[in-house]
């Protein structure tokens, strides 16, 4: 398998140099906490939207996507791992989750 292009999303402060380059998108911390489901709804699509205009020059416009963006499976995983988090607060600090890598 071959890749054409590799994108990148990273969660820093904007002015990290990193940001600069073509196939990365920087995400504010701030920008990726939600306290209620539809702030997570608002959260998803919200990105995927900015990750179609960030990529653009190599997928062309939203309109002309070649890869379907399915933001309901990304709305389960976001619960899935706040749930995660949920239930390794009572844990101890070498507990880690299998799946997302919380401690406890």
């Amino acid at each position: 398998t071959s890749f054409d292009e590799v994108f990148f999303i990273v969660s820093s402060g904007l002015d990290s140099e990193v940001c600069e380059y073509s196939n990365v998108l920087c995400v504010k911390y701030e920008e990726q906490l939600f306290s209620a489901d539809e702030h997570l709804v608002y959260l998803v699509q919200s990105l995927t939207q900015r990750f179609q205009e960030k990529f653009a020059y190599f997928f062309g416009p939203p309109a002309n996507l070649s890869i379907r963006m399915d933001t309901g499976l990304a709305e389960s995983r976001l619960r899935d791992m706040a749930a995660a988090e949920t239930a390794m607060q009572m844990e101890s600090y070498e507990s880690v989750h299998s799946k997302y890598g919380v401690r406890g």
